[in-house]
């Protein structure tokens, strides 16, 4: 497992960075977030590190100053299952859930970018619209509320059916074709 080294000067952010070329993203951001918390400029940063394009720089501070230097690690140490849309997301949400967001996207890498974002920002990710078509079609023949959860990553899910009492239990096996006097 890599570890970052404590940065305790511009000098030593820097000379980390030329060591570790090529580097990992992850150590761009964290060399980027040390020279952000030393009053470097985004301009400068990009300057002293080599870095073409200003929103790159802009992600690599924002990631770089929000995450602890344990998520960053994390990331570090699993560059193919973490990216750096992911972090980036993961760095909008309060800083007391973002470890165990980290933690919670190596165990399910399957995750998109877009869907922690809207983690991020206290809503549920986006249903598919095809799954979502077919929960109301499901629903409206039924007679029941009907939810699906779809795991695109593992490519399995799970149909919940929602009812109110025994007797709609009964009416809805019914439905289904399930005959209880055959017991």
């Amino acid at each position: 497992m890599d570890f970052l080294p404590k940065l305790s000067s511009i000098e030593d952010a820097l000379l980390y960075w030329k060591d570790e070329q090529p580097a990992p993203v992850a150590i761009a951001a964290y060399v980027a977030g040390f020279l952000q918390s030393q009053g470097i400029s985004n301009k400068r940063s990009r300057e002293m590190m080599g870095v073409n394009k200003t929103y790159t720089m802009t992600h690599y501070r924002r990631v770089g100053t929000k995450l602890s230097r344990t998520c960053i690690e994390i990331w570090l140490n699993n560059p193919e299952r973490i990216g750096l849309g992911h972090v980036r997301a993961i760095s909008s949400m309060p800083e007391d859930m973002r470890e165990k967001a980290v933690r919670n996207l190596l165990a399910n890498s399957k995750i998109a970018v877009r869907d922690l974002e809207r983690i991020a920002k206290g809503k549920e990710p986006a249903k598919d619209v095809d799954i979502a078509r077919l929960e109301r079609a499901m629903s409206e023949s039924v007679g029941y509320p009907v939810s699906i959860r779809w795991r695109r990553g593992e490519r399995k899910g799970l149909l919940s059916v929602q009812f109110y009492s025994l007797d709609d239990l009964d009416a809805l096996g019914k439905k289904l074709g399930y005959n209880a006097s055959g017991m």
